[in-house]
């Protein structure tokens, strides 16, 4: 059980993650044609 929860949670943090890192990029990819203006 507990390995089990150990991986669920490494799971959810890389899910996390990602989600974080794709809101950087379009974050960027929106701030930047601005900034080039």
């Amino acid at each position: 059980m507990k390995i089990f929860l150990c991986l669920l949670w490494k799971e959810q943090r890389i899910f996390i993650n990602i989600k974080y890192w794709k809101n950087r990029w379009r974050f960027l990819f929106k701030e930047v044609p601005n900034v080039v203006k």
